[in-house]
């Protein structure tokens, strides 16, 4: 086989990082126009879908679509939808447009901080504030809305309000007076598959390896994870002997991305378009996640013939960007894995289903080259246009912090709301950061401890199979239904009374809850920028000359009493730094010069302990594990254990200390010894926190032994590591 440099115009351009969905789970008719100028196909299980796809269902049909978001929408039967807009800003906000034309639609999803969702169809549209569940319904005549959970914003010719899970919201697109809520929600015939497919997604175990949100639970549920010397970290498929990657599926292209693989295999997403595959000789063929979610088409090698194309999966580390691809013959040629498709120009799918390999004659004019050549742009696609969607036309408009007119932080609510929203009781006392309702699901270990750990810590037992969808107060306690209730926007609503592991009313499926306090124990998800634009990672305000006034920390005394000891004063001050270490929006900068000002002011708080952890959370979100260590020593010498009651605290604490010691270069004895003690706590914590009757049943067996063998990784790590010390300065 000749080896040819040749200079071909790439298949595709990308000029930034587009957004992909995935054709999840389908039954019955179901079928596709990736764009205007597109014919209609049959769906297909893992076919990308980009901005502007349509979808069309037939009687008896239904269609799951996973977006990069870790949300889905589906359609029911005679249903037809288009994902209208789904883009990426240049900021990084994701804006995404889901539009009902006519049938009936499921929406699950939270949105982060900085995304816009929006659900639109004939006569109204639906803003997602919060992990929601919307139901939509579009028929002649009328469309109707139902927040199955969470809380949307709602607009209409008529009106314009938030609504809360538990309503209904219905109008008549042909009369734009003609509007209504209802306090309920009437059961439909496809709630129950909606709410089992979120179920089916709810924390995944594969989601601690793979940097990406979406394709996850299939994973979890077709092969397993295995660590390997040389590897890592890498997921094995149950598959039969002679398997090989990329074989079972097709080639499809697309104008943004060039030929994109369709893999028939039904976990075949994010192991296809995100990292590579391997063959080990003792494991067989094993994937590597990539360290980034960047969506690819498909790593592979090409090779042209006179009238055929072969691929074959890159090897982790294999370059194929060079000015002269196959120059170092790949290894997947090498071992005779390659596949083979008949081929010619202009041809917009490539499946080799059916076809020989070639004789070794017709290899003699093979070559290798950098990708497939791009079909011929007939202009005529750019004049294709389709009807246009009953929902009209929709746009977005921008709402800047600060700089756009009438952008406030809490709009007022209207009048004409039907559920409105419950009285707000006055400001109860402030109460431990681990007093605060937990998210539904899992509690991840923040990466902000230990930035390579995402490991899924749960801490939620599932609550009822079945919502009844039945409106509450805000605050509320729910019931045995298992839907979960609204969250109050007061920071200081959590109970001074609550214990530390509690009880959820979760069904186990939903959507997390933003939360104004983060949970016990919770430690930001990652350093972000603070309110002031300035990352505290370029800028941080370097810590006090002394450390927080702290000595050996007491055992906790209960709440009740810790209140009764504690002045309006200072419980300003802990409401202020919960609020600044909220997750959402952490100001660490900020926490800290609080957390300074309240141990100068109340040296001798009944909160003493919480301060401290509060401190290790501060220092450890800024990235400073000198300080981390240095304000963690008194605790760690008394034992973790015996001062703090809290779990949670324990184990983020340990954790915190652990992983702070091999980011330190030169540390002195002490934060050496710290650090060595917390490591050692918390291999004799973690048999007793990861014991099999603290398991919440919604979460499997694999992703609680991951989580364990992970934070036992970062105590063995810093227990293994013993750089040279250097002598304390003095401050």
């Amino acid at each position: 086989m000749r080896l040819l440099t040749l200079f071909l115009v790439p298949a595709a351009l990308l000029a930034s990082q587009s957004r992909f969905a995935r054709l999840g789970e389908f039954q019955g008719q179901v079928e596709v126009q990736l764009t205007a100028a597109d014919p209609w196909i049959p769906a297909e299980r893992n076919l990308p879908l980009t901005e502007l796809s349509l979808l069309r269902t037939a009687a008896g049909a239904r269609v799951e679509i996973e977006m990069d978001d870790g949300s889905a929408w589906r359609l029911g039967p005679d249903s037809m939808g288009e994902i209208s807009d789904y883009t990426r800003l240049s900021t990084g906000q994701r804006i995404t447009l889901l539009s009902l034309d006519h049938g009936t639609a499921y929406y699950t999803g939270q949105p982060a901080t900085k995304d816009v969702t929006m659900l639109v169809m004939p006569g109204a549209q639906l803003t997602v504030l919060q992990g929601s569940r919307v139901r939509q319904t579009a028929q002649p005549g009328w469309s109707e809305a139902a927040v199955l959970e969470g809380q949307v914003r709602f607009s209409s010719p008529a009106a314009e309000m938030d609504i809360r899970e538990g309503t209904t919201a219905r109008v008549d697109p042909a009369n734009a007076a003609r509007f209504s809520l209802e306090p309920q929600i009437a059961v439909a015939a496809l709630d129950n598959w909606s709410e089992g497919r979120d179920k089916a997604f709810a924390s995944p175990a594969s989601a601690a390896y793979v940097n990406a949100a979406y394709g996850l639970a299939d994973l979890d549920s077709a092969g397993k994870w295995i660590a390997n010397e040389t590897l890592g970290t890498v997921w094995k498929p149950d598959v039969a002997d002679g398997w090989a990657p990329y074989r079972n599926g097709r080639w499809r292209y697309y104008d943004s991305l060039g030929y994109t693989w369709v893999s028939a295999d039904s976990w075949g997403w994010m192991p296809y378009h995100n990292g590579r595959w391997a063959h080990d000789a003792d494991l067989g063929w094993v994937w590597q996640p990539a360290a980034n979610p960047v969506f690819h088409p498909g790593d592979v090698y090409w090779l042209r013939g006179s009238n055929f194309a072969g691929w074959g999966p890159l090897a982790p580390g294999e370059d194929w960007n060079a000015p002269n691809p196959g120059s170092v013959t790949p290894q997947g040629y090498t071992s005779g894995i390659t596949t083979y498709a008949g081929f010619r120009p202009d041809v917009r799918a490539v499946d080799g289903t059916g076809f020989a390999a070639p004789a070794a004659d017709q290899m003699k004019t093979a070559f290798f080259i950098p990708a497939l050549p791009s079909p011929a742009f007939l202009t005529a696609r750019l004049d294709a246009l389709r009807p246009m969607l009953q929902v009209g036309s929709t746009r977005v408009m921008p709402s800047v912090p600060d700089v756009t007119f009438g952008d406030t932080s809490a709009a007022a609510p209207s009048d004409l709301m039907t559920n409105p929203p419950a009285d707000q009781p006055p400001p109860p006392p402030v109460s431990d950061i681990g007093m605060a309702t937990p998210p539904d699901g899992v509690y991840p270990v923040p990466p902000a401890a230990v930035p390579a750990f995402d490991a899924q810590i749960p801490i939620n037992p599932p609550g009822a199979d079945h919502p009844t969808y039945s409106p509450r107060r805000s605050g509320s306690t729910g019931s045995s239904t298992g839907t979960q209730p609204t969250q109050s926007s007061n920071p200081s609503t959590s109970s001074p009374t609550s214990t530390s592991q509690p009880s959820s009313t979760s069904s186990g499926n939903k959507p997390t809850h933003p939360s104004t306090n983060p949970p016990a124990g919770t430690l930001p998800e990652k350093p972000v920028s603070h309110p002031g634009g300035e990352p505290v990672h370029q800028n941080p305000v370097n810590p006090p000359k002394t450390l927080p006034p702290v000595s050996t920390p007491k055992v906790d005394d209960t709440a009740a009493k810790k209140f009764a000891a504690t002045s309006s004063n200072e419980q300003e001050l802990h409401r202020q730094v919960l609020q600044d270490i909220d997750p959402k929006q952490p100001n660490f900068t900020k926490a800290l010069s609080e957390l300074d000002a309240w141990s100068h002011k109340f040296p001798n708080s009944s909160y003493s302990n919480d301060r401290l952890y509060y401190y290790i959370h501060v220092y450890n979100g800024m990235s400073k594990p000198e300080q981390v260590l240095d304000t963690a020593a008194p605790v760690v010498q008394a034992g973790v254990r015996a001062t703090y009651k809290d779990q949670q605290q324990v184990l983020q604490i340990l954790v915190a200390a652990s992983a702070s010691v091999p980011k330190l270069r030169a540390p002195t004895a002490e934060q050496l010894d710290t650090g060595h003690r917390a490591a050692r706590e918390l291999l004799e914590f973690l048999p007793e926190y990861f014991a099999a009757r603290r398991k919440p049943s919604n979460v499997s067996d694999s992703a609680w032994s991951i989580a364990r063998e992970q934070l036992e990784e970062y105590a063995r790590q810093a227990l293994a590591h013993h750089p040279a010390t250097r002598v304390a300065s003095a401050h």
